[in-house]
């Protein structure tokens, strides 16, 4: 399987742990990837996220970018059909 590289850090907290997404903020980050209008989505939302890169890599090996998931193991997909990003249960 080939890895993609990436040019970014995901946050951390002073003690090197990353900080999780729950609940009420699963659902802002949601509303605010659905929200999105700019050019270049993991640069301005995405990347900035508490992002788990090699969880991505090995769930997105072609790189179609449709995956996102967090170090706390959330997963939110990207629903072509319905033109909208969704959390998995």
């Amino acid at each position: 399987m080939e890895m993609r590289e990436c040019d970014h850090m995901s946050k951390v907290t002073e003690d090197g742990a990353a900080p999780g997404v729950v609940g009420r903020e699963i659902i802002e980050v949601i509303d605010r990837l659905n929200e999105y209008a700019g050019d270049n989505i993991w640069e301005d939302i995405i990347y900035a996220l508490p992002i788990d890169d090699a969880a991505i890599h090995a769930a997105d090996p072609t790189g179609m970018s449709d995956i996102i998931i967090l170090t706390d193991g959330t997963r939110i997909v990207w629903m072509e059909g319905e033109g909208v990003w969704r959390a998995e249960e």
